[in-house]
């Protein structure tokens, strides 16, 4: 389990973990956070495209490939 932020800051400052641990920490924290924010992303962009009528699953797969690429254009966006 990755241990908060605050965690990290605090076992760093008293010497318990190294900076180059502390870094590894924050690193996953950031990786999931940016998945995070890519799964979001994709939610919204596929919350237009799916109005009340039933899709073939290959229609679902092909809607859901084009969010994730919305999502990737979002995340790219943001930089």
């Amino acid at each position: 389990m990755i241990p908060s932020i605050e965690t990290i800051a605090e076992d760093l400052a008293a010497g318990r973990i190294t900076t180059e641990q502390a870094i590894a920490w924050l690193h996953q924290h950031a990786s999931g956070a940016e998945n995070e924010l890519r799964d979001y992303f994709a939610a919204k962009a596929i919350t237009g495209c799916l109005p009340g009528s039933a899709f073939s699953t290959r229609e679902l797969q092909i809607k859901a490939q084009w969010a994730y690429r919305m999502a990737d254009a979002m995340l790219e966006a943001r930089k």
